[in-house]
Parts: structure tokens; sequence; C-alpha cells
């Protein structure tokens, strides 16, 4: 079983991974946005998030989570002590809520918890019309037709499959696909984003990908 932790405080962090992963194989995001790019790129069984990120906060990337149809078990973990976050949490996709500070005893018994619940099946394919794209095997197709793309722009293009006809920006797609909080030029990211717009078009027919001058990218939604 692999667990996703997703906590900017490095110390607690890394304790939680070293109380865990006797039991479970443990992975440490810093950030809502690795965390997001972690999540949604790789499977898990169990996610753990703190409620206040530097870049975003754990109520905002639950929802996220939850509209990209990622039902993993989310165990949210807070200091705040007004019952309104808590409430706000579990509203928003969260599965069950521990406040700061917490006994490690108590959170595993909470991780037990959780597992011991039916898992709905996970959706392992993204389809938008004739365009599949399988998380398994890390493959795209149209019309059932193999379309070869490197790692990079399959994770361009699954995090825009994702948010159909929603603007990705440019520093969203740096920090997930690349892992950059800071980039100086999105030059990279353009030169990829031609590379998959000019495979996607040779076997569509269409630009499915726009560009919204000086904000980012969004993936069309075909009728």
């Amino acid at each position: 079983m692999r667990i996703l932790i997703v906590e900017d405080h490095w110390q607690l962090a890394l304790s939680l991974k070293q109380g865990l992963q006797a039991h479970y194989l443990v992975d440490l995001a810093y950030s809502g946005a690795k965390g997001k790019f972690k999540a949604s790129t790789q499977t898990y069984g169990l996610i753990i998030l703190d409620l206040f990120l530097p870049d975003t906060n754990g109520i905002a990337l639950c929802q996220y989570l939850r509209k990209s149809q990622i039902q993993t078990p989310i165990l949210l973990l807070t200091k705040a002590q007004k019952i309104h976050y808590r409430v706000q949490s579990l509203d928003a996709g969260a599965d069950d809520y521990l406040t700061k500070p917490f006994d490690l005893r108590e959170i595993k018994a909470r991780i037990r918890a959780l597992l011991r619940r039916p898992q709905p099946l996970l959706p392992t394919i993204l389809q938008l019309n004739k365009l599949k794209l399988d998380l398994t095997t890390h493959s795209v197709y149209y019309d059932q037709q193999l379309i070869e793309l490197t790692r990079k722009e399959f994770f361009i293009l699954q995090l825009l499959m994702r948010q159909p006809g929603q603007v990705v920006n440019h520093h969203a797609l740096m920090e997930q696909v690349w892992e950059r909080p800071y980039c100086q030029s999105t030059n990279t990211l353009a030169v990829h984003i031609y590379r998959l717009r000019k495979k996607l078009q040779q076997r569509c027919g269409v630009n499915l990908i726009q560009t919204v001058k000086g904000i980012g990218y969004r993936l069309k939604k075909l009728d």
C-alpha cells in the first residue's frame, strides 16, 4: 500500500514517514502543487493532507482531486480548532480529519479505519470524445489509433484532460510537470506544448490545445 503525505512542515512529514514506513510505502510532497501532481499521476491507497499549505489549502486541493475523479481516501490534518474548517474539509471531499498535535498511534488507527472501507473502483481511462488516455499503460489513443508521446507530453495532456475547457496556467503546468515552484521562462513548456499539439493535430485533424495568451492553455471540448 502506497500513501502520499502532503505537508509543508518537513520535520513533521519526515516523522510521519518514519512512523508509517514499516507498514506502508510513503511518498512526500512539501507543497500543494507537488501534491496535486503526485496524486494526479500516481495511484495511492490514501492521501494525508495538511489544511494549510504555502501555495494553496487542503480544502481547495480536496475539491480539485474530487472534481478530477480521484476518489482516494483523504485524511486531512489541521491545527484549526474552529468547527467550520472541519465542516468545509468534509464537504470538500475529505474522508476524515485529525487535529494537530496528534499521537502517532491515533493517525495509524485512522489510516487503518479508512483503509477498511470499501474502495471505489478508480477510473484508469480519461476520455474526451474519441481521445483516450490510459493511466495504467501511459498510452494515448485517438479513434483507437496510438499517439506516441514523451513522458512529459503525456503528463501535460493528462492535466489538460482532467480540466477540459478550463485554462491551466503556465506556472501550474511547470510546477506539476517539472516540479519547479519558480521558473524564469515558459519557453520549455511552449516547446512541449507545440510538439504535443502537432502530434494530436496530425491524428485528430483539429487543433485541440488552445493558447490563452499570457495565461496558459486549455483543451478544446469536442462535440
